[in-house]
């Protein structure tokens, strides 16, 4: 069939029934409108005042907004990256990208701390940590020597700053925490048989200051309940003195037994510093 041909025959099926001819806009629009209960007289929408006061007011309080919510979500993508980075660096060690982070986080914590408990157990707990990278990194990183000092040096600021501020008038709450953490320092510096021969002496240095500290934690415990009678200082006292019995019991035997129930005793009479005097003086004349 030529192109002429088809294009005649479609101009005269055009009005045909079949190919929709017949169909009405204006009654079939009449038909809804009366089914659906509505005028089938549309008039062109007219806007008083109001309508456009409201309109304009939409579109600038809007325009306001967009900037507003762009602070807002830099602000929170800036606040929860944050956090995030924060929790991804909790493990990170020296040399690693992320542990200058989580030194930051850490010294955010303590100027966040508003009593003394809990600014005393963040200083106990950050000790740990850096006794801890210590022996980690000697463990893992022996190769990076610079490394390996940076961890050592950390380790032992971290606690001269706390033997430092047991010092102070009210340091009793970070003494009672420097001495329920007695166990995890030790146990943090008891493989320094794995510390390489460059830092050992630093790493003896370290042990040396824990001692000290942990001495020196004692007799600030032991003075606040000589004071003031304090219950707490009392429980941490005998819990202390036990773990000193039960350490120079392990270590000398039989032979100190007198120095053992010397200690006791003094202990029942509340006389906590002479107790501990005895083992001290004891552990001393044996070491002569």
């Amino acid at each position: 069939m030529q192109d002429k041909t088809l294009i005649k025959l479609l101009k005269s099926m055009k009005d045909d029934s079949a190919m929709g001819g017949s169909f009405d806009f204006q009654s079939s629009w009449e038909r809804v409108a009366k089914d659906g209960g509505f005028t089938s007289n549309i008039q062109p929408a007219s806007y008083g005042f109001r309508d456009y006061l409201e309109f304009y007011v939409h579109q600038f309080t809007h325009a306001m907004l967009k900037p507003a919510a762009g602070v807002v979500a830099v602000f929170l993508f800036a606040i929860f990256g944050w956090v995030s980075a924060a929790n991804i660096s909790g493990s990170a060690l020296p040399g690693d990208d992320l542990y200058k982070v989580k030194l930051g986080v850490e010294r955010a914590q303590l100027s966040l701390a508003f009593n003394p408990e809990q600014h005393a157990s963040l200083q106990v707990e950050f000790a740990s940590r850096r006794l801890q990278e210590m022996v980690e990194v000697a463990a893992t990183r022996a190769d990076q020597s610079g490394v390996v000092e940076g961890a050592v040096e950390r380790a032992r600021n971290q606690v001269a700053t706390i033997q430092k501020n047991l010092g102070d008038d009210s340091a009793t709450e970070l003494a009672i925490a420097v001495g329920r953490n007695t166990a995890v320092y030790e146990s943090a510096v008891s493989t320094a048989g794995e510390i390489p021969e460059a830092v050992r002496e630093e790493v003896e240095a370290v042990q040396e200051i824990i001692k000290e500290t942990e001495e020196q934690a004692v007799q600030v415990i032991i003075t606040a309940h000589e004071l003031d009678e304090d219950e707490d200082a009392a429980l941490e006292l005998a819990s202390a003195l036990l773990d000193e019995i039960n350490r120079i019991e392990l270590t000398y035997g039989e032979d100190a037994e007198d120095a053992i129930e010397a200690a006791k005793a003094l202990q029942a009479e509340g006389a906590y510093r002479r107790a501990f005097q005895v083992l001290k003086d004891f552990e001393q004349t044996v070491a002569e």
